[in-house]
């Protein structure tokens, strides 16, 4: 999740003072997006 926000987010806070609830709140903001770049594609 953290490498993950890190590379998304170029406004991040820093790091070591985000908390968990802070890390979930910004991953939420990627899961769709990241279901759909991940989803099996269709042949």
């Amino acid at each position: 999740m953290m490498a993950q926000i890190c590379m998304d987010y170029s406004g991040l806070p820093d790091v070591r003072t985000l908390t968990m609830s802070d890390i979930v709140w910004f991953y939420d903001g990627l899961r769709a997006g990241l279901k759909r770049a991940t989803k099996p594609k269709d042949d």
